[in-house]
């Protein structure tokens, strides 16, 4: 596990951030399907929608995950909670 370019380190790298990013849709939108989204979607559901999607491409541009989700858990805070 020393080594980064190692096929199974980046196997495990790629799965733990695909589940990441499967663990946190699911906990977002409550297991609702796509289309059920965009049919029904309050202004709240967009601005989750766009921290998660900007979220993602922060982390793969910079690969600070930990920074990026308590970025974005933050600013969940502040904009949606009273």
């Amino acid at each position: 596990m020393q080594d980064t370019r190692s096929v199974l380190y980046r196997f495990l790298n790629y799965s733990s951030q695909a589940m990441l990013g499967a663990m946190c849709f699911t906990m977002a939108f409550g297991r609702q399907d796509i289309t059920t989204l965009i049919h029904a979607a309050p202004s709240e559901t967009i601005l989750i929608g766009t921290l998660l999607v900007t979220a993602g491409f922060v982390v793969v541009r910079t690969g600070y995950v930990l920074a990026t989700v308590l970025f974005a858990t933050g600013a969940y805070a502040l904009l949606l909670l009273p």
